[in-house]
Parts: C-alpha cells; structure tokens; sequence
C-alpha cells in the first residue's frame, strides 16, 4: 500500500526567493549572521535577533521571556551557525514557477501581523488561483488554496496565539480525509 500526501500546510512560510540576486544577497546576509553569532557570542545574538521587526509582536507576548531563556540554552554557537547559514532562504531553490504544478490542496496560514508574509501567501494563493483557472477541468480552484490569517499574532504564529492555529488545521485535516 502506497501513502500519498493528501495535502499541505505552511505556517508563515514562503516558496522562496524569485530572483537570484535576492538569493545571493540573502545567503550572504545569512553568512553574515552566522558569523555575527560566533564572533559575538549567543546572547548578544539573540538580543540582535529578536529586536527584528519581523518579531515586533513577538516581543510583547507574554511567553517571549520564556522562549529567549530556552534559546539561550543552546550549547553549541558553532552548530548553531552553522544551521543559520546552511538553511538560508537564499540557498533554497525558488519554488514559486512550481505553485502552477500544484494538485493537492494546500492551507497557508500567517500572522495578521505579519505585513510582508501576509502578502506572500496572498501572492502564492493568487498564483495557484491564476494557473488552476487555466485548465479546462478545474471546479475547485479555490479549494486548492486555502489562507487563514491568524489574529493577533505577528511571526510566530504558534506561538503568539495557537489556538486558532491549531483549530484551522483540525478543520483543514478533517476536510481532507473526507474527500
């Protein structure tokens, strides 16, 4: 018996960057960072890190003092650097040319606060859209993208109010195993 996936979720995520130079960039900033962590230590890192904009919302939630504590926890800066600049989004293929290929329903969700991957998703469920409209046979094109925006929640999604997170995955689940 062969499993097939019967569809996908991504939180607060993205097919990547478009252009090579965005990627080169990216990777070189990436490095940069990585550097900046082993040249200046975990928590001077981390204090860097999280004063980001992208965790502006983040910062304010009460289990943001808690979460800091467990990341200063990691032993191992070197590792650590390493996975920064080895997973950078600048050194992942561009999945956007591939969102047209998409056959299996896919739910993206993001932070209502979260301005720039807000208006990723939108941008990848409008390219699905845009495709699937294309082909002759296609009644549930907008079944196949689904986007919840989560309330009051920035980046960090799961973190800053899972609740509704964890009930529009239920329901997306559950609608999957009954089709």
């Amino acid at each position: 018996m062969s499993r097939q996936i019967s569809g996908a979720i991504l939180i607060s995520g993205s097919p990547g960057l478009r252009h090579e130079v965005s990627r080169r960039r990216r990777s070189a900033i990436d490095k940069s960072r990585a550097q900046f962590l082993l040249s200046s230590g975990l928590e001077y890192f981390i204090e860097t890190w999280y004063s980001g904009k992208m965790w502006a919302s983040l910062r304010g939630h009460p289990q943001f003092d808690s979460l800091v504590r467990t990341r200063r926890k990691h032993s191992n800066i070197t590792d650590l650097s390493k996975v920064l600049a080895d997973s950078s989004v600048g050194r992942q293929k561009s999945l956007w040319e591939d969102l047209k290929d998409l056959k299996k329903p896919l739910l993206i969700v993001t932070g209502e606060k979260d301005v720039k991957f807000r208006e990723i998703s939108e941008q990848m469920c409008s390219e699905i859209r845009k495709h699937r409209e294309r082909e002759a046979d296609c009644r549930d094109r907008q079944e196949l993208c689904e986007m919840m925006v989560v309330p009051e929640s920035g980046h960090a999604v799961h973190v800053e109010n899972p609740l509704p997170l964890v009930r529009a995955i239920r329901k997306f689940l559950l609608k999957l195993h009954k089709t």
